[in-house]
């Protein structure tokens, strides 16, 4: 019994273990499996405010009367004006996706299979009990690379706006554990206008140096585009970042940069 009389329950016989053996077990159970190459999140976007949330046009402008109260009347959406839509991070209980082929339209995804199900960090059954979390934190976020993927929107994919929306809604201590995020850029990833795509970027860049102390890698895919990396150099405001930039076009060549100017000399050529 506690100090005031009430019957106490037992501990689990898991939990009078010695932590060095717990910690045995939750590398055998929560391992980061070698092939996977990212940790994929799933997203969608929400448009609360459009008159039109669900077009699939494609086209290089924003179109859609906008409803919300930024502006005193109907106005046309437009991007870092408006508000942003709402990013619906994906449940484990909803289907899983994988990327299959990225594409400016739309990216071709497949469902995960059994394998790869298994490899998702899921705290679900840990969240039970607040100790364990957080014994399990570290083998959960540090040493993954996080990738947030969606599907078809005709008005960009939000990638890295969703990115830093994630990120800012796991909890504190989950973040000081993150170590690697990855990025599409491509045409319509980010926004259906290429010269939007910057500033978020930017925005990201800057939450990744102030949040993420433990972040070491951020991964840049870049397929042909009109869009500008230079708000990636952001990022070398901490001295221990690398930027990992990966080609996807031509020769396929990964370039790794661990200061601003070589990376802004690469930029200019």
């Amino acid at each position: 019994m506690d100090a005031t009389g009430n019957r106490t329950r037992p501990a689990s016989p898991f939990l009078r273990l010695p932590p060095h053996i717990r910690k045995k077990i939750y590398v055998y159970l929560l391992p980061i499996h070698p092939g996977e190459s990212v940790t994929t999140i799933n997203y969608d976007l929400a448009w609360p405010f459009l008159q039109h949330p669900s077009s699939t046009t494609f086209t290089p402008h924003q179109l859609d009367l906008c409803k919300c109260p930024q502006q005193a009347q109907e106005h046309i959406y437009t991007r870092y004006l408006c508000h942003a839509p709402k990013v619906c991070i994906h449940p484990k209980s909803a289907p899983y996706w994988i990327l299959e082929e990225p594409g400016p339209a739309f990216n071709i995804l497949r469902p995960a299979s059994e394998a790869e199900e298994m490899q998702r960090p899921d705290a679900g059954v840990i969240r039970l009990n607040r100790m364990l979390y957080e014994e399990t934190l570290p083998l959960l976020y540090s040493g993954r690379n996080f990738l947030l993927l969606t599907g078809i929107c005709s008005r960009g994919r939000y990638q890295a706006h969703a990115t830093l929306i994630w990120l800012s809604t796991i909890s504190p201590t989950a973040r000081a554990h993150i170590t690697s995020i990855s990025l599409l850029v491509q045409s319509n990833e980010e926004d259906c206008r290429d010269e939007d795509a910057p500033e978020a970027y930017r925005k990201l860049a800057k939450y990744v140096v102030q949040n993420l102390g433990n972040c070491k890698h951020v991964c840049v895919n870049v397929w042909p585009s009109l869009i500008e990396l230079g708000a990636f150099s952001e990022l070398f405001r901490r001295e221990d970042m690398c930027v990992i930039l990966k080609e996807h076009h031509g020769q396929k060549r990964t370039h790794e940069f661990r200061d601003r100017k070589a990376f802004m000399r690469f930029l200019a050529k």
